[in-house]
Formats: structure tokens, C-alpha cells, sequence
């Protein structure tokens, strides 16, 4: 058998959350991830900054192949530009925006890896801190 435990706690300005995932036996398993899925309408122009290294979200779909915006092995920091402020995120993760429109999804994913992510997994987990810092206006 299988398990997922997911935990979300509200704190000021946003919520804790993290995931814990075990199994009897190792599942060969090609990506364990949380995803965050953007509305092109909604986020194309929108900065994504990892550590401090921002990238736009492109308007125009990617070539086919070449859906791959921006990955990082060991991220610590993101931060996502949402119609309503910033979203921050925090922890230690594998990030990696991808424009799902070569798929003929109109949106992009932002999926933050679980640890391990991949291979025979027995165990794995993930911890993030969400805050939200709204727009001014």
C-alpha cells in the first residue's frame, strides 16, 4: 500500500504545507511533484524568479520540443508574478516551468519536486512556505 499525507497550516500571509509519501515497497515512479498550473491568459509577461533569476513566461507557444522554459536542480526561492501580487515560495526543491501548450493545454506548469522525485521510491517528501504579497494599488 501507499501513502500521501498532506499538511497545510495557515500562518500571516499565507499557508506551510508539505507532503510525506511512503509505500510497502520501492514504485518505480517517473516524477513525484506538486504542480502549479497558469492559465496562459492569466500569466503570459509574468516573471518567474528562481534564486534571484527571473524569466518571462512567453506569450507565444514554444516551438514543439522546446517546451522547457527554465529549470533548477536545487532551488530555495521562487517567486511568481500572479494577476494579484507576488506568490513566494520557499524550501529546498527541483523546479520546472513548462509551456503545456505543445500539448494543446493552454497553460503552464510549475512543478516543484518532491525528494527524491524519481527512480524506486520507498519514501520521499516536500516542505513550502507560500506567502502572498499583494499588488499595491
Amino acid at each position: 500500500a501507499a501513502n500521501l499525507t498532506e499538511t497545510v497550516a495557515p500562518v500571516d500571509g499565507g499557508v506551510d504545507y508539505s507532503a510525506a509519501f511512503s509505500s510497502d515497497k520501492e514504485l518505480d515512479t517517473n516524477e513525484l511533484s506538486v504542480a502549479f498550473l497558469l492559465p496562459t491568459d492569466s500569466f503570459a509577461g509574468k516573471q518567474v524568479t528562481i534564486d534571484g533569476d527571473a524569466t518571462t513566461l512567453p506569450a507565444e507557444a514554444a516551438k514543439k520540443g522546446e517546451s522547457q522554459i527554465t529549470v533548477k536542480e536545487e532551488a530555495h526561492e521562487v517567486d511568481l508574478q500572479t494577476p494579484t501580487g507576488t506568490l513566494t515560495l520557499k524550501g529546498t526543491f527541483k523546479v520546472l516551468v513548462q509551456d503545456d501548450r505543445e500539448w494543446g493545454d493552454p497553460r503552464y506548469s510549475m512543478r516543484l519536486m518532491f525528494t527524491p522525485n524519481s527512480g524506486a521510491i520507498k519514501e520521499s517528501k516536500m516542505a513550502l512556505q507560500m506567502r502572498l504579497k499583494p499588488a499595491a494599488k
